[in-house]
């Protein structure tokens, strides 16, 4: 129920934006284009055929992101993130798993709200992720190797620090919700934080 609500605030809120930005469309440095390094904080795997749950490592990760500031106040974005992460040393050895591994790209289109007009910013939107398990467990048929794609919601906060005439350095915290179910072998539902930094550009 939760996620269905939050799916249609977002959806309203994203059109409302689509329908600001053709409104008040400029071209005086609202562009940003932006690469991204930072850090993501993943919960645990369910691997429901065999009745396991595995800690994911904390680890880098790494992107892109587009921004328009359609006024003042309003703006959208378009990041993509790439994740690859390892099991926690621990959980792997008490189950026995050579390899442990979750992969997963995420696709974000946000809307970005400005309060009072300044640097500051409210995130939030919907997105898209893709996603590989590859476990490999002792005994017969306990190996998983599969994929699942699903929308994924995400809410944070952000700040556009300017340092220069054109460049930026904008770090932005998000919380994600996330649920995949890879065939039914492993499962994947909960809320991540996710910090990054963006070196950016505007034109």
């Amino acid at each position: 129920m939760f996620r269905k609500a939050l799916l249609i605030a977002t959806t309203t809120l994203l059109l409302a934006g689509f329908g600001s930005a053709s409104a008040n469309a400029q071209d005086d440095g609202r562009h940003q284009v932006e690469v991204l390094v930072g850090y993501y904080f993943p919960s645990d795997l369910q691997l429901t055929n065999v009745g396991e749950q595995v800690g994911i490592q904390d680890d880098f990760t790494y992107g892109l992101r587009y921004g328009y500031r359609a006024t003042d106040k309003f703006g959208l974005g378009f990041s993509w993130n790439v994740f690859d992460f390892d099991s926690a040393r621990s959980d792997a050895a008490a189950i026995n798993c050579s390899t442990c591994d979750f992969d997963a790209n995420f696709f974000d289109f946000s809307a970005e709200f400005y309060p009072g007009g300044g640097d500051f910013a409210l995130v939030g939107g919907i997105g898209w992720v893709t996603s590989d398990f590859d476990v490999n467990l002792e005994g017969s048929d306990n190996d998983i190797a599969a994929s699942d794609d699903a929308f994924t919601f995400h809410l944070g906060l952000a700040y556009t620090w300017k340092a220069g005439e054109n460049f930026y350095v904008r770090p932005d915290l998000r919380f994600r919700f996330v649920e995949l179910d890879a065939q039914g072998d492993a499962l994947y539902d909960d809320e991540d934080m996710q910090f990054t930094l963006g070196l950016g550009w505007r034109f």
